[in-house]
C-alpha cells in the first residue's frame, strides 16, 4: 500500500520528466519556425528585386524617354532598400540575423536617397535616361 507522500513525489517525477522532454521539443519548434519566416522574406525581397530589375532590362531597351510602373510587395524586416552605382540592394534584419539581396546590372542610375521599406504593396517608376536606368518612387 502506498503513502500520500510516496504518490505525490512520483506525480512530480514523472511531471518534471515530461517537462524535460517538451522544452527540447519547444525550442526545436521555434528555431525552424524562426528559419521558415526568414526563408519566406528572403523569398519575397529576393521576389521584389527581381521584378524591378526585369522592369529595368525592358524600358533600357526601350531607350529613353521610356518608363514603366511597377507595383512591388516589400516584405517586413526590410531595413534598407537602395539602387547603387550599379546594382538594386535589399537588406533585411530578423533579429540577430542579417540578408542581403543583391542584383548587379551595369543600366543602374544610383539613387538617393533610398526607396521605401515600408511593407506591403509599393510602386515604382522605372524610367530610362541617357545614363542608364532610374529607380524612384
Amino acid at each position: 500500500m502506498m503513502r500520500g507522500g510516496q504518490v505525490s513525489i512520483e506525480y512530480l517525477l514523472i511531471t518534471a520528466f515530461s517537462f524535460l522532454l517538451l522544452i527540447p521539443l519547444l525550442i526545436l519548434f521555434y528555431v525552424q519556425f524562426d528559419a521558415l519566416q526568414s526563408d519566406a522574406v528572403n523569398r519575397q525581397a529576393l521576389a521584389a528585386t527581381s521584378t524591378l530589375v526585369q522592369a529595368a532590362e525592358r524600358v533600357h531597351m526601350a531607350g529613353h524617354p521610356s518608363q514603366e510602373t511597377v507595383s512591388v510587395r516589400i516584405p517586413a524586416h526590410v531595413a534598407s532598400f537602395r539602387v547603387l552605382d550599379d546594382a538594386i540592394v535589399l537588406t533585411t534584419e530578423r533579429g540577430l540575423a542579417r540578408d542581403i539581396v543583391t542584383f548587379s546590372d551595369s543600366i543602374f542610375v544610383p539613387n538617393h536617397p533610398s526607396l521605401s521599406t515600408q511593407q506591403g504593396l509599393q510602386r515604382f517608376v522605372v524610367s530610362a535616361t541617357p545614363d542608364g536606368v532610374r529607380v524612384t518612387q
